[in-house]
């Protein structure tokens, strides 16, 4: 029978281990905290070529335009083609030929291999990307989601994640430059009640981030950076921000694109939009309870319940990865 240990390995030398870690704990953190009160040092984003996926509309739409006033080349991914077109068409026509839109299911692992393949063939590599393309509803409560409501997003939220990272981090390694973005939410670092689903996938996403970025930080002389943004809700426009009524105003798109922007310059790698949010939701995973639900019922966010028809996700039809080409209007 083997003896059960009961103390931790090398227990002499973790003695040691903590003790340093504890002399610097103080002077860490003050420099972290000097660090963000002064000036940061940002990256020049010009010619780095960009993949932005629900690039249609909303976030993807605004970040695609604050991308190209910064010199990048894009390469923009959505399941609707008029709408990416559109974004396409406007960003060539005010700053050249520097985008081209691509549509994808990005539910459907085969539609995310061959846009892959597109994408690389034509930009020769991606320097950033940003998995934000993501499904939202709230106003329905935990154990009354349908199989096919968990199954689409998931494999929207979640799955899209890791296939799009599977298909572009390598390259990013193999120059060892690039940059990782996660558009998450603050309901990964809170949770929230009426959303489970969609709280969720983010705090699925928020901890694969994590874990991708102590993979990276193994790597001796690792350059590709990682960053997971946590945006409050953002005033869109669509129909499911409408079904919401928060304390707290909605940020705007311009806001929170220019936040995003700012921190993949920074190279930060977990922020929430606004910036202040961020202390008090850490603060919040060590309080009382109580306290807890005083901040939710003075912060509230509360979904309105959905209708059975209110309840149907449009699960876009399988298609052909194809490109639209906004200079020449090329199709594939």
């Amino acid at each position: 029978m083997t003896e059960q240990r009961t103390l931790p390995r090398e227990f002499t030398l973790l003695v040691f281990q903590v003790i340093w870690l504890l002399i610097m704990l103080i002077p860490t953190c003050l420099w972290a905290s000097l660090m963000t009160i002064l000036p940061s040092r940002r990256k020049s984003l010009k010619d780095e070529v960009v993949l932005i996926t629900g690039a249609g509309n909303g976030l993807g739409e605004e970040l695609a335009m604050q991308m190209a006033k910064k010199g990048c080349k894009l390469a923009l991914v959505d399941v609707k083609v008029e709408a990416v077109t559109k974004v396409v068409n406007e960003i060539n026509s005010r700053h050249g030929c520097v985008a081209k839109a691509y549509i994808a299911d990005l539910g459907i692992p085969e539609d995310i291999s061959t846009l892959a393949q597109i994408i690389s063939a034509d930009f020769q590599g991606v320097d950033i990307l940003i998995n934000n393309a993501a499904l939202c509803f709230g106003g329905v409560n935990t154990h009354e989601h349908k199989d096919h409501e968990i199954e689409t997003m998931f494999r929207v939220n979640v799955m899209s994640h890791f296939r799009m990272i599977r298909e572009f981090l390598p390259g990013m390694l193999r120059r060892n430059h690039g940059h990782v973005v996660a558009i998450s939410s603050v309901l990964s670092l809170i949770g929230g009640h009426d959303a489970s689903l969609y709280t969720s996938t983010k705090w699925a996403v928020t901890g694969m981030m994590h874990s991708l970025r102590d993979e990276l930080e193994r790597i001796p002389n690792n350059a590709v950076q990682i960053s997971n943004v946590c945006p409050y809700f953002i005033s869109s426009g669509t129909y499911v921000c409408k079904l919401w009524s928060n304390r707290l105003p909605d940020v705007s798109l311009e806001y929170a694109a220019k936040c995003a922007i700012n921190g993949i310059e920074e190279n930060k790698f977990e922020f929430t939009i606004p910036s202040y949010h961020y202390p008090f939701y850490l603060a919040l995973k060590i309080v009382p309870r109580s306290i807890v639900k005083y901040f939710r019922k003075i912060f509230y966010a509360n979904a309105t319940p959905l209708t059975e028809e209110e309840r149907g996700i449009v699960i876009p039809l399988k298609s052909r990865v194809k490109l639209v080409d906004g200079c020449h209007h090329d199709d594939r």
